[in-house]
């Protein structure tokens, strides 16, 4: 202490010189924490990114959330004018005001899951917006007011009619989310360059933003190229990623003379390089430059003092390397690109850059790792190792595919491990702020695995459902008694799990108004006529394997639900003799693609149809359905198959539309009364797919267009069963704890007269499972209340 105090003194008035006047700072130590009447050594160790110490106790202090929140959405014609508007809008003491560049909106205007958020909030083509949001520990806070007062100061600084406003928590979610996918929508603009990170965390004061920001992109123009900006505009922090492409030895020097260029920017508006995300190998060489070599030897003798034996995390802010030593970049020059297409032939269609690029697009952020509820990662949040995170996988696969874990890299137990714990659920693709789709990644991985050591007999048996389900559904009733024989266990099934039962009726296309036998008695076996009504709206209705066998309840009430809501329904099915359609999830979950791109192209060809008709294509399980919307397009890459993934949606989604185009339906108020006439109450459980493709919302939005009913959404990621995968007995402790997590506890401890509703059928029976409670596709209640 009374070192790092006399240091202090003895460099005090320079400290004070070279302190950055922004908002947010943390370049190199907090040497003013160790001055007279700012002493906190603790405070010291926060930001010095490991080098000093490492902590065994935090005790943080917490600030209360607010409990409510408005949104305003500011308008401006470019980037420019919209910085330079910040130091104005901070007067109204907004809680945030967050920068969205164009390039982010046009980009995301393009994704099927922001599209219509952008089309609802977003005016015109706007060069830049500025979201402000006002918010209150007052839940009856009137905070519309202040929406008015931005309004008013938007026209008095030059840009009236300028706000948009979101006021519900479902509006500003939507909003938000735009702007938290930020990177990840940037990092799906076309070609070899991309949004690069190393001068991402530059802070200047408010009065200079607009300047800065002009300087920068001179010195883009300059060097060729552009970049995307997005900013804690309140704080002067400006996240701004110039394009390049790391691959490219020009680009490649690009690197040192931008940073070098707009570092000097900084300083000379009294700025720092390093607002919030410190300054790693990127930085620590410019602090020099940045603070000064009188500061840059406290800092030295600051980590002599407190690491003498300079073990803790060295080359960081001091005897830092430079930035653009080959050896740091990830594309050094023993990077052998040509190998990943010879070690894994890929079937799927990639965009350029094959798979090893789609391994490429982590650039090791971490949000995989979170133990939040949410759909990314399950198997790191029940494991907690790095090994099953997103991020783990696909630097594993890059590594392996690049030649730098030797020739059995692909097939190194760890390998198998890591990979064999990723269920597919489609989190990453959604939530990976770099959009890592590590399900697609498996898909390949699991094919090339197969050809190699062959297919166990149980994946045979479990992917092969949909073919032999026809032919041994006659003997349901025997099925049924035989899954409570022990023995599972010889399959490598686990005995805790009870297996599906057949139903005694399963589902025919004919149960269809618009199915009518045919009208010659020696039609050949399984033929059928389709009626229309040209008075109604057509749509398709795709039953999967799992309902027609399993849960034909399900399609039936589907069936009743679209016929309430004023539609033709006629079936998607096999042509005559042949048996029912697949979307051939079973076989892509065990990396059996051959099979499954026979199956994807029969149904393709089914729909032929509807593709060329614009029929829309209802599904019910969610697995399956978005197979049709995802992994078909990438296994046959033709305009049938992504013209089959636009028209498919699932039956809430199709039925919501209906709605909002006037075609509603009359529910019986009785039919959700609970105990004593009490309003009945609903607990919904989301798939996981459903919500990596936004299909949530529109299931809650029916689900409280029933008469009287309270729905309350589970915060919870993943069930854990993942169709087969909880099956598995090497798997079953896994998922159960994934189950546990969030969604189990949350069911367990739902009163009795709560009813639970889940879509997905592999959610349904881990739940059952896991609780003893029996959960309902939201088909089954939605239809119990059809006014007849």
């Amino acid at each position: 202490r009374e070192r790092l105090q006399s240091l202090y003194r003895s460099n005090a008035a320079e400290i004070r010189k070279r302190q950055p006047r922004t908002m947010r700072n943390v370049a190199g130590y907090n040497l003013n924490r160790i001055g007279p009447g700012a002493e906190a050594l603790a405070r010291l160790l926060v930001g010095s990114e490991g080098t000093l110490a490492f902590f065994s106790k935090l005790r943080l202090g917490l600030a209360e959330l607010p409990r409510k929140r408005v949104l305003g959405l500011c308008h401006f014609p470019d980037l420019i004018q919209a910085l330079d508007s910040v130091q104005h809008l901070v007067s109204l003491d907004p809680s945030a005001v967050e920068l969205v560049d164009s390039n982010v909106l046009t980009l995301a205007a393009g994704i099927p899951d922001f599209r219509s958020t952008i089309a609802r909030f977003v005016h015109g083509t706007p060069g830049a917006l500025l979201l402000v949001e006002f918010s209150s520990p007052d839940s009856g806070a009137e905070l519309e007011r202040e929406l008015g007062h931005l309004d008013g100061l938007m026209t008095q600084i030059g840009y009236p009619s300028s706000v948009t406003s979101a006021i519900t928590l479902a509006e500003q979610a939507a909003v938000w989310n735009v702007r938290k996918a930020g990177l990840n929508i940037v990092m799906s603009m076309a070609g070899h360059r991309k949004p690069i990170s190393f001068i991402e965390d530059c802070a200047v004061p408010l009065e200079h933003l607009a300047e800065y920001a002009m300087e920068v992109n001179a010195i883009f123009r300059r060097h060729g190229t552009d970049g995307t900006w997005y900013a804690h505009a309140s704080v002067g922090c400006l996240h701004v990623r110039p394009a390049l492409n790391l691959r490219d030895p020009e680009d490649i020097a690009l690197v040192r003379r931008i940073a070098e260029e707009t570092h000097e920017v900084v300083r000379r508006f009294g700025g720092t390089h390093s607002g919030e995300h410190g300054d790693g190998i990127l930085r620590s060489e410019f602090l020099p430059a940045m603070v000064g070599e009188q500061v840059t030897r406290v800092y030295r003798e600051v980590k002599d003092t407190l690491d003498p034996l300079g073990i803790l995390n060295p080359g960081k802010i001091v005897d830092a390397p430079k930035m653009d030593e080959p050896s740091l970049f990830r594309f050094h020059p023993q990077y052998d690109e040509q190998r990943a297409e010879e070690v894994l032939p890929t079937v799927l269609s990639w965009e350029p850059g094959g798979l090893l690029g789609a391994t490429e697009r982590c650039n090791n952020n971490g949000a995989c790792r979170k133990t939040d509820p949410g759909i990314m990662c399950p198997s790191f949040r029940a494991t907690r190792q790095e090994q099953h995170s997103t991020r783990g996988r696909a630097n594993a696969l890059r590594l392996a595919l690049s030649g730098q874990l030797g020739d059995s890299g692909l097939d190194s137990p760890e390998m198998v491990e890591a990979m064999s714990l990723c269920i597919s659920c489609k989190g990453c693709a959604r939530e990976c702020p770099a959009g890592v789709d590590m399900s697609r990644m498996k898909i390949e991985w699991q094919h090339r695995r197969n050809r190699i050591t062959g297919i166990p007999f149980r994946e045979r048996l479990l992917a092969a459902l949909p073919r032999i389900a026809p032919k041994v559904s006659r003997l349901s009733r025997l099925l049924n008694l035989a899954s409570h024989i022990p023995g599972r266990r010889l399959l490598g099934l686990a005995p805790e799990r009870r297996l599906p039962r057949w139903a005694g009726q399963a589902w025919r296309d004919q149960e269809l108004k618009s199915v009518v036998p045919p009208a010659k008695s020696g039609a050949e076996q399984g033929s059928i006529e389709i009626t229309a009504d040209s008075t109604k709206p057509q749509v398709a209705l795709f039953v999967d394997t799992f309902s027609r066998w399993f849960e034909p309840e399900i399609p039936r009430a589907a069936r009743d639900l679209l016929e309430a809501s004023g539609a033709d329904v006629i079936p998607l099915r096999s042509g005559p003799g042949e048996r029912p359609l697949c979307c051939g999830r079973t076989y892509l979950s065990a990396g059996m693609v051959d099979e499954a791109i026979h199956e994807a192209e029969r149904l393709v060809n089914a729909a032929r149809k509807m593709t060329s008709g614009d029929i829309k294509i209802v599904g019910l399980e969610p697995s399956c359905l978005y197979t049709l919307k995802d992994e078909i397009p990438a296994l046959l890459d033709n305009t049938e198959a992504n013209r089959l993934s636009e028209l498919s949606l699932t039956l809430e989604d199709y039925l919501d539309q209906a709605w909002e185009d006037g075609r509603t339906i009359s529910f019986n108020n009785q039919a959700y009364e609970g105990p004593d006439g009490k309003p009945l109450r609903i607990l919904r459980h989301g798939h996981c797919h459903q919500k990596a493709f936004g299909g949530v919302p529109a299931a809650d939005r029916m689900l409280a267009r029933l008469p009287g009913v309270e729905v309350t959404a589970i915060e919870s990621g993943c069930c854990g069963m993942a169709g087969a995968f909880g099956y598995h007995a090497e798997h079953y402790a896994t998922s159960m704890a994934i189950g546990e997590l969030d969604l189990l506890p949350q069911v367990r401890a739902a009163e009795d007269d709560i009813q639970i509703i889940a879509d997905g059928t592999s959610c349904r029976a881990q739940i059952a499972d896991g609780t003893g409670r029996n959960a309902t596709h939201a088909a089954i209640l939605l239809a119990k209340g059809l006014a007849t």
